[in-house]
């Protein structure tokens, strides 16, 4: 007759560029904003006899400013620049001392 058929077996890939807008998952904005919060970065996760290992690890990512450290189980440095900062937060999930593996997220402040 004047049309055709498509078969109903036929499957189709979905990426995630085919969702919808709204249902797309948002990626923070993790630099934007004043400069000097893009600075800061928060370790956390390891074990209180880890804690000098963790410093000297983000210690060499790059200069850091300042650092806080906490009586928990966290230590927050201020990169002196983004760069130093991207470079530290990339280590998000990074095994630390060949047993100790922390969390890296963007702060925006030096203590808590």
């Amino acid at each position: 007759m004047g049309y055709s058929q498509t078969p109903m077996n036929k499957s189709k890939t979905i990426s995630a560029t085919d969702r919808p807008e709204s249902t797309a998952p948002q990626q923070p904005a993790l630099f934007s904003g004043p400069a000097q919060t893009n600075t800061i970065v928060r370790v956390f996760g390891f074990l209180p006899d880890h804690k000098s290992a963790v410093v000297r690890y983000f210690s060499q990512i790059g200069r850091v400013q300042e650092r806080f450290q906490s009586t928990s189980n966290w230590i927050t440095f201020r990169y002196t620049s983004d760069s130093d900062a991207k470079k530290a937060l990339a280590c998000h999930g990074e095994l630390i001392d060949d047993n100790c593996r922390v969390g890296v997220i963007l702060a925006k402040t030096m203590a808590g």
